[in-house]
Parts: structure tokens; C-alpha cells; sequence
């Protein structure tokens, strides 16, 4: 491909699925861009002397031996499996193959601008390509950034996919920007000690102390994570200038979040106190309220009855202080506006809570996906672009919300392990109850198993497929569909059954 898709040192990521002869033993390269003597990157398999392993893959990019990353996983017994490489800033590698945990990290030399060509199946050796990779190689991908768990994860359950970091539309006046992928943790189900602000005015929030540390949900809604709160975790920052956050008569809010049960207090966002504040109660007292100044009781404020089905699902919540009113959106369903009096003092230096306020009386229970919060109204031109970032990243490409809409939840549906024999699981999360049907099929469509048909509630479940067809057979080693129907929508995916 010439010298092209070159990186120096910053975070990159290589994703491909390779299958080779059973047992094949010789030096492989399914892709490379490396220069010998000069660097670059390159993906390995096998050894052929000092560099690699027997029948493992290896990530390698400047170095003597051993400091490359290597998998566990033996990727020459005949089967396609996938491998991931990752490159962080400051020469740190990593490798997965078949989906995370990574098997390796390994700290190496800082990876240089190498003006060499990109090869699929071969290597650059002193100005010749050596086309020595033997097998098949397929659905290759470049990242110019470092894939995250979750989305090596999505990559891995969904082949032939591209996971695509869609791109908020609107930065202007974006004051603070919490997404749930930049919560800092060691993996699902494990404590987030800082959650990372995107907006660039690197307003972090942290909890220091284990127990008040809510937790990081890899696979929340649909392969995005959410920070799980308890009710006694909250994360924040010390001393914020209100200057930092807002203007003194206008802002723009969005909060992506889903409450548990029907709590009656839970606040997602709280900065300040008494007469300054700016407040976001999921709940408070049955109510939706936004506090932008003055508390809201007496005029600081709006506040909204949330529409039924609001406990226990996810819900976009869209807040606006423009002109003397406040307004509301839920899920694209606006809410109505309110009168507004008294301003918030932007000298103030207060601190930041997520999950909770500077009172702690209102802490958050449920999963918080993602908080953006700006200084100035939005145009409805421009709310309606981030409302469609909203509907592309968590719910699918099935339509935007609009006014009187809500989103069209797409369930979230993946295979584990896969490749398998002679069992896999099939999991599947709903976010709403209702009849659901799943089933494999071959890829002629044709029936082979009905692994589920009946009523499921909201959440995730997980079904046993031993392998076997309708009338208790063996089914034949190769690739399969597994089919998810349920209320909010269908779901395929790919499931691989080796022998």
C-alpha cells in the first residue's frame, strides 16, 4: 500500500483476523509496516530465530528481543482468530487475541516515524518484500487511537464491524465532558478512582477513599460503560470556579443516566451550595430538577414530573437556561419551559460532586452514561446535531430523536467464547421487558436451534448453545447465526463452531 497509516509516538491500534494451517511453524507476518534497521510496527507469528515464539502472535514495533508482546493463546491450530495491538504514548504494548483481557503488555522503545509500506502478508526486508504468511487473512483495521476493553470487546463479538468513537458535534462553550469510557479502572465491575473530563479544561473528578468509589459497568447499554453508582459513592473535585462551568444567564446540559427503582432523591450533578448552584436532581422528591443559581424553590430553578417508565431505564435528559425560562427534554419529548429568576456567581469557588451534592443527602443510585455541560444556550440546530451524537453512539443508526420520540434502543446481543466447542454462551440485554426469540441459523438462513421464545424481563440474560441442532444432533463445524428479535428491536451476530 506505499508509506502510508505511519505513526510516531501516540496511541495507535491494529485489529485483524488470521487463520493459518493447523500447526504451521514458520516465521509469518500478516502485517507489517517496518522498516528493517529503522522501526515501525509490525504484527508476527511463529519464530524464525531471536524474534517471536512458537504458535503465538507477537506485536512488535523498535527493539531487541523480548520486548515485544506476546499472546498466550496458540494462533496456528487451523482456526480464524482475532488479534488486537495496541499502542500507548510512551512505547508501551499490548496484545489480545479472541477479545480481552490483553495477554501481554510490555514496555518497549518509543516507536519512530518510519517511512516504510504497509504490507498485508509479507514483510519489508532491506527494500524487498518477503511474502511469506501462509493462510487467511481478513477485516483488517487501523485506529489512530488505543482501543479501549470494551470496544476490543465489541470488535471481537461483532466481525467485519468498525467501531467508530463518534465525534461530539458541537465544542463550542463545552465547559465539562464526562464520558463513561474515560472513568479510570482495572476492568468491569471494579472501582473508578477518576473519571476523566474530555472537554479540555481538565476538570477531573476522583475518590480517593475505596469506599465511597462508585464502579466501572463495561457493558451498561449495548457495549458502552456506564459509572455505577450505589447511593454512598460520589466522585468529586475540591474547589471549581463557577466562571469554569457556566455563564450568569445561560447553559446547556445533557445528562445520559438511568436511576434504580424509584428513588425518590438522586442527584447526577451538583456544584455549589445555598444560593449558587448549579444542580441536576435525576430525582428530588418525585421531581426532575435543574438548579442554575438561586435554589429552585424559590424561582433558581425548573422542575418536571418524569414521564412514566422513567425508573430503571436509560433516558437522555436535555437541560437549557436561555432568555428568563428554563426548559426540558426527555428523550427528545420536550417537558415545557419555566420562568427563572437570580444567577448564579460565577467568582465563586465551590466544589464539583458527581453523584451527589455538596449537602450529600441526594446520592446517586443507577448508572450514569455520559455529562455535557456548556456555558452558553444552544441553537436548536445545534441541539438537535448532539442529540443525534446521543442517538449514534448508544442506541444504533436506527433514526434520531426528535421532539415527541423516544429512542429506539437496539438490544445488545454477543457470543462467548467464540470460536467454541462444544458450548458457548449466547447474552443478551434488554432494555425493556418483553417476548423475545432467539435462535441459530446457517448461513443459508435455514433454522438449526430455538435457544429462547417467551417473555424476559429488562437486563442481561444468557442462554447455553451445547452445539446441537433442533433434533438433538451434532452440528457441523463452521459459522453460524445467532438472532436476537425483541421488543425494541433485532440483533444478529456471527458465532464460529470448530471441531
Amino acid at each position: 500500500m506505499g508509506n502510508v497509516l505511519a505513526f510516531g509516538d501516540t496511541d495507535f491500534s491494529l485489529a485483524l483476523w488470521v487463520k493459518t494451517l493447523p500447526g504451521a511453524t514458520n516465521e509469518m507476518y500478516p502485517l507489517a509496516k517496518h522498516a528493517s534497521g529503522y522501526g515501525g510496527y509490525l504484527v508476527g507469528m511463529n519464530t524464525g530465530g531471536v524474534y517471536g515464539a512458537p504458535g503465538k502472535a507477537w506485536f512488535y514495533d523498535i527493539g531487541a528481543p523480548g520486548q515485544q508482546a506476546f499472546s498466550t493463546t496458540d494462533v496456528n491450530d487451523g482456526q480464524w482468530h482475532q488479534i488486537v495491538c495496541v499502542y500507548r504514548q510512551g512505547g508501551q504494548l499490548g496484545i489480545c487475541v479472541d477479545g480481552m483481557p490483553f495477554e501481554d503488555l510490555q514496555q518497549a522503545p518509543m516507536n519512530p516515524v518510519t517511512a516504510a509500506r504497509f504490507i498485508v502478508g509479507g514483510l519489508d526486508y532491506g527494500g524487498n518484500v518477503q511474502a511469506n504468511f501462509q493462510g487467511w487473512i481478513d477485516d483488517v483495521q487501523v485506529y489512530d487511537h488505543a482501543l479501549k476493553p470494551h470496544q476490543v470487546d465489541y470488535l471481537f463479538a461483532h466481525p467485519s464491524y468498525v467501531y467508530f468513537d463518534e465525534i461530539l458535534p458541537v465544542t463550542d462553550g463545552l465547559r465539562l465532558w464526562l464520558r463513561a469510557d474515560e472513568a479510570v479502572a482495572d476492568g468491569d465491575q471494579q472501582p473508578v478512582a477518576i473519571w476523566a473530563d474530555r472537554s479540555g479544561q481538565a476538570l477531573h473528578v476522583a475518590q480517593s477513599d475505596p469506599a465511597a468509589q462508585p464502579r466501572f459497568i463495561a457493558r451498561a447499554l449495548d457495549w458502552n460503560p456506564a459509572v455505577r453508582f450505589d447511593g454512598n459513592d460520589f466522585l468529586i473535585r475540591e474547589s471549581v470556579a463557577g466562571s469554569s462551568l457556566m455563564s450568569t444567564d445561560a447553559a446547556t446540559v445533557y445528562v445520559m443516566a438511568r436511576q434504580d427503582g424509584a428513588d425518590l432523591y438522586n442527584t447526577v450533578l451538583g456544584w455549589g451550595y445555598g444560593d449558587n448552584r448549579l444542580f441536576v436532581h435525576y430525582t428530588w422528591g418525585g421531581w426532575l430538577i435543574f438548579q442554575h443559581g438561586p435554589p429552585a424553590a424559590v424561582g433558581g430553578g425548573g422542575s418536571w414530573l418524569p414521564p412514566a417508565g422513567w425508573n430503571d431505564a436509560v433516558h437522555l435528559v436535555e437541560l437549557k437556561r436561555e432568555s428568563g425560562l428554563f426548559s426540558c427534554l426527555i428523550d427528545g419529548a420536550d417537558q415545557g419551559d419555566q420562568a427563572t429568576v437570580g444567577t448564579p456567581n460565577l467568582a465563586a469557588v465551590q466544589p464539583l460532586l458527581i453523584g451527589s451534592d455538596a449537602y450529600r443527602l441526594n446520592d446517586m443510585t443507577g448508572d450514569v452514561f455520559e455529562i455535557l455541560v456548556y456555558d452558553r444556550a444552544l441553537s436548536p440546530t445545534e441541539r438537535a446535531a448532539v442529540r443525534d451524537y446521543f442517538q449514534e453512539r448508544y442506541y444504533g443508526m436506527g433514526g434520531v430523536v426528535g421532539v415527541g420520540s423516544a429512542p429506539h434502543l437496539q438490544p445488545a446481543l454477543a457470543v462467548a467464547p467464540n470460536p467454541f466447542n462444544p458450548r458457548t454462551v449466547v447474552s443478551f440485554e434488554l432494555s425493556q421487558a418483553g417476548e423475545v426469540a432467539v435462535a441459530v441459523h446457517d448461513v443459508q438462513g435455514r433454522l438449526v436451534r430455538r435457544l429462547a421464545a417467551g417473555a424476559y424481563g429488562a437486563g442481561r440474560h444468557d442462554i447455553v448453545w451445547d452445539g446441537r441442532d433442533e433434533r438433538g444432533r451434532a452440528a457441523g463445524a463452521g459459522v453460524y447465526l445467532v438472532r436476537l428479535s425483541a421488543p425494541q428491536g433485532d440483533a444478529v451476530t456471527r458465532v464460529v463452531l470448530i471441531k
